[in-house]
C-alpha cells in the first residue's frame, strides 16, 4: 500500500461549538493506491459526496471511511483532487507516466494524433478483441500500423489501457480529465432539481426542477426526457425552444396527445401560431410557428414538413419508435445495399453515401426528421420510460439523438448492454453513460417538495369525425328540445323569454331533463372509449411501472375497462362484497404485476386505502366535485402514507364534457369558499348551468 506523506497545507478547519472552541483540528485530505484501487479520505460534505457518486465505480468503504475508485477512473479522481485539494500520492503520477516524468524522446503505447487517439501493442487475439469492445469507433489504421479512435472516447481507451497495462501518454491523459469533467458537470446536470435560466416570453414560471430540466437539454442539444409522468414535460420541451426562439418546431406525438399539445403550447406560449396536421393525404402546410402531427401519418407527411421548414423537432413518447431494424439503399433506385457501399450493384450509380432505412414507418419517419437537423439544433425526446422491455429499445432513440456512436454503434451496446434477449448487463454503467451524454430523469419523489398536494392534468381528447358527427346529432336535438322548451314558458307566462321566466320553471322537470342529458353523456362515453383505451395503453406503458387508479361513472364503463387491462387489474364496483373488495385492495396494493385499479366512482369513494398510487384517471365526470375529491384522496390523504396525487382528467373537447368540467369547477371555488368561510353567492347547480347552457345556444341559432 502506498500513502503520502502528510502536507499541512491540505489540513481543513472548521467551527466546532460543540467542544467549546472557535477551531477545530480535522483530518487532511489525501488519497492512497491498495489493491488495484485509489482509495479517497477526505472531510465529509454532501457536494463531495454527489461528485464522487458521479464516478463510474465507485464504492463507499464503511470500515476505513473511504471512497474508492478503480485506476480506470484515475482522471476523474484527479479532477476530484482538484476540486477538494486531495493529496495525490506519487505513485499515482507514476503509474499514469504524469508529465513531469515525461521524457523528451520516451514513446507511449497510447497518444494522441491530431484529433484521434492511437493505440499500439504487438499482435494479441485477446487485446485485438477487447478493444474493439471497450473503445467505441475504434478501427484499425492500416497505414499507420495501430488501432485509432476518436478523441471524444478517451476515457473508454484509458480504460483499456489501465486494464491491459499499456503505458498511456501525459496528453491523453489530460484530454480524459478534460472530458471528465464534462461528463461530470452533465451527470450532475441530470439529476439536478434547480438552476438558473431565463425563459423569453413565457407566460406561466416554470418550477425549478423543470428550469433544471431546460438547462440539461440546452446543454446537450439531442436529449432525451425521462421525467415520470405528470412532471409537465411538455411545458420542458417547448420551454428548451423558445430559450433560443428555434422556430418553427415539428412535434411528433401519439394522436390521443395532439390537441393537448396545442392546449400546452398555447398555455406556456399564448402567441405562438399551431398547426395540427390531420390525414394521409399531402397539402402544403400553413407557415406556423409548432406543428402537430401524430405518429401515424408523420410518413405520408414528410414532404410537406420538409417544405414547411423546422429548425427543432420534438418527440413525444418516443419509446413507440423502439421498433424497427435499419437497412441501406441506393439513393438512386432504392435496392438494398452494404452500410459502407459507394456504388450501386444494381443501377451502378456512384454516390457519396447510402441512404437509411428503417423498417418501421413511424420510426422511419422520425428518423428522417431527426437527421436532417444540424449539430447546435435542438431533437428533443420525451418519454417516461425509454425502455419498456430491454434495454436494445434505446438503440433507435439514442440513434435519433445521434448519440449511439457514442457506445460504438448497435452491435457494440447489445454486446456491452443486451448480449441475449430480455438479459440486460451492465445497467449501472448504461444508466451513468447516459446521464453523462443525453439523458435527464427525475422521479416524483426527487421533486415532491415542489409539487402542490394534488395537481389536476387536463387531457383532450381526439376524437374522429364519424363519432363527433353522431354525438352532435344528439346535442342538436337537445338544444333544439330545451330552447324550444324554454320559449313555450316564456309564452305561458306572457313574458319576453328572459333567463328570469323560465329557468326556475324548468327545474322542476328534473327528471325528463335528467334523461336526457344523461343520455347526451352516454354518447360522450362511447366516443371517448377507443380514444381513452388508447391513452392508458400509452401512459401505463411510459409510466415506469407505476400503479394507477381508473375512474368511471358506468359500470359498463367498468366493466369494458376492466376486460381490457384484466391481466393487471382488479376491479370495484356496485354489488362487489366486502371481501371481495378488500382482496381487490389488497392485491393491488401488495402486488407489484397488479398496476391497474378499475372501479366507478360511487362504490369506490370512501373506505378505501390505494396509497399504492398516485395517479388517477377520470374517464367519465360525476354530479360534484366532492365526488372526485374523496376519489383522489383513496391514493394521499393517508397520515401514514403522505405522497401527492395527480388527477387525470380525459374529457372529449367541444362536447358536454368540457361544459361540465368547467361547471364542476365553479362549484368547487363555492364549496372552497364556504369551508374556508368566504361570503359568496350560490350558484347553479350543474345540471341547471347545463340546462342555460343549451337553452342559450338555441336561443342564438
Amino acid at each position: 500500500m502506498f500513502k503520502t506523506t502528510v502536507d499541512l497545507t491540505t489540513f481543513s478547519w472548521y467551527p466546532d461549538c460543540s467542544m467549546g472552541r472557535k477551531f477545530s483540528f480535522i483530518q487532511k485530505n489525501y488519497a492512497y493506491i491498495d489493491r488495484g484501487e485509489i482509495h479517497v479520505v477526505c472531510r465529509f460534505s454532501r457536494v463531495f459526496v454527489e461528485d464522487c457518486r458521479q464516478i463510474e465505480g465507485r464504492r463507499w468503504n464503511a470500515t476505513t471511511k473511504t471512497n474508492s475508485f478503480p485506476l480506470t477512473a484515475a482522471p476523474m479522481v484527479k479532477a476530484l483532487a482538484q476540486k477538494y485539494r486531495i493529496t495525490l500520492p506519487e505513485e499515482f503520477n507514476k503509474l499514469f507516466n504524469s508529465e513531469e516524468e515525461k521524457q523528451p524522446d520516451q514513446e507511449f503505447q497510447v497518444n494522441i494524433d491530431g484529433d484521434e487517439v492511437t493505440v499500439s501493442f504487438s499482435y494479441n487475439p485477446q487485446l485485438i478483441e477487447a478493444i474493439r469492445m471497450f473503445v467505441p469507433n475504434v478501427y484499425w489504421g492500416g497505414e499507420t500500423k495501430c488501432w485509432r479512435a476518436p478523441t471524444n472516447n478517451a476515457i473508454d481507451i484509458l480504460a483499456f489501457a489501465v486494464n491491459y497495462g499499456l503505458s498511456i501518454s501525459p496528453s491523453l491523459m489530460r484530454e480524459a480529465e478534460s472530458i471528465a469533467l464534462k461528463t461530470q458537470k452533465l451527470s450532475r446536470a441530470s439529476v439536478a432539481t434547480d438552476a438558473n435560466i431565463d425563459i423569453p416570453g413565457i407566460a406561466i414560471p416554470l418550477l425549478p426542477y423543470q428550469k433544471a430540466g431546460v438547462s440539461y437539454l440546452k446543454q446537450v442539444r439531442k436529449g432525451i426526457l425521462g421525467d415520470q409522468p405528470g412532471l409537465g414535460k411538455t411545458a420542458q420541451a417547448i420551454a428548451t425552444i423558445m430559450t433560443e426562439n428555434s422556430l418553427p418546431v415539428v412535434v411528433v406525438c401519439p394522436n390521443t396527445l395532439k390537441l393537448n399539445w396545442q392546449r400546452e403550447v398555447q398555455k406556456f406560449f399564448p402567441k405562438l401560431s399551431i398547426t395540427i396536421l390531420n390525414g394521409t393525404k399531402s397539402s402544403s402546410i400553413e407557415k406556423s410557428d409548432v406543428v402537430i402531427v401524430n405518429y401515424d401519418i408523420c410518413y405520408e407527411r414528410l414532404n410537406d414538413l420538409f417544405e414547411h421548414g423546422f429548425r427543432s423537432l420534438i418527440v413525444d413518447e418516443s419509446h413507440a419508435i423502439k421498433n424497427g431494424r435499419k437497412s441501406h439503399r441506393c439513393p438512386n433506385c432504392h435496392v438494398s445495399c452494404r452500410a459502407n457501399a459507394k456504388q450501386c450493384g444494381s443501377c451502378l450509380r456512384n454516390f457519396s453515401k447510402p441512404e437509411e432505412h428503417w423498417s418501421v414507418k413511424r420510426t422511419n419517419a422520425v428518423m428522417k426528421l431527426a437527421k436532417s437537423l444540424g449539430p447546435e439544433d435542438f431533437v428533443l425526446l420525451l418519454t417516461g420510460t425509454p425502455i419498456t422491455n430491454r434495454p436494445e429499445e434505446l438503440i433507435p432513440q439514442l440513434e435519433a439523438v445521434g448519440r449511439l456512436d457514442k457506445f460504438g454503434g448497435s452491435w457494440r451496446f447489445k454486446n456491452r448492454y443486451a448480449p441475449k434477449r430480455n438479459v440486460a448487463i451492465n445497467t449501472t454503467e448504461l444508466n451513468q453513460k447516459l446521464r453523462e451524454l443525453c439523458f435527464v430523469r427525475r422521479l416524483k419523489s426527487d421533486v415532491y417538495t415542489e409539487l402542490p398536494e394534488l395537481r389536476n392534468a387536463l387531457q383532450y381528447l381526439t376524437i374522429d369525425d364519424k363519432s363527433m358527427s353522431r354525438y352532435r346529432e344528439v346535442e342538436n336535438d337537445i338544444i333544439e328540445y330545451f330552447a324550444r322548451r324554454a320559449e313555450e314558458i316564456a309564452e305561458e307566462d306572457g313574458s319576453d323569454g328572459t333567463d328570469a321566466y323560465w329557468q326556475k320553471k324548468i327545474r322542476l322537470e328534473r327528471a325528463e331533463n335528467l334523461v336526457r342529458i344523461t343520455g347526451l353523456r352516454n354518447v360522450v362515453s362511447e366516443i371517448k372509449y377507443d380514444t381513452i383505451a388508447q391513452w392508458i395503453d400509452n401512459f401505463l406503458e411510459s409510466s415506469d411501472g407505476e400503479k394507477v387508479i381508473i375512474f368511471a361513472e358506468h359500470i359498463d364503463f367498468v366493466e369494458k375497462l376492466y376486460e381490457r387491462y384484466k391481466d393487471k387489474a382488479v376491479k370495484v364496483r356496485g354489488g362487489v362484497s366486502v371481501k371481495d373488495r378488500q382482496e381487490a385492495v389488497d392485491r393491488f396494493q401488495n402486488d407489484p404485476d397488479c398496476r391497474v385499479f378499475v372501479a366507478n366512482m360511487t362504490a369506490a369513494s370512501e373506505g378505501l386505502t390505494l396509497t399504492a398510487a398516485s395517479d388517477v384517471i377520470f374517464c367519465e365526470l360525476a354530479w360534484t366535485p366532492t365526488m372526485h375529491e374523496q376519489c383522489v384522496s383513496r391514493c394521499y390523504a393517508r397520515a401514514n402514507d403522505m405522497h401527492g396525487a395527480t388527477a387525470w382528467y380525459l374529457l372529449a373537447p367541444k362536447t358536454i364534457d368540457e361544459k361540465i368540467y368547467e361547471l364542476l369547477q365553479n362549484k368547487k371555488q363555492i364549496i372552497d369558499a364556504v369551508t374556508d368561510g368566504i361570503d359568496v353567492t350560490e350558484g347553479e347547480s350543474i345540471i341547471d348551468g347545463l340546462i342555460s347552457d343549451f337553452v342559450k345556444r338555441g336561443q342564438t341559432k
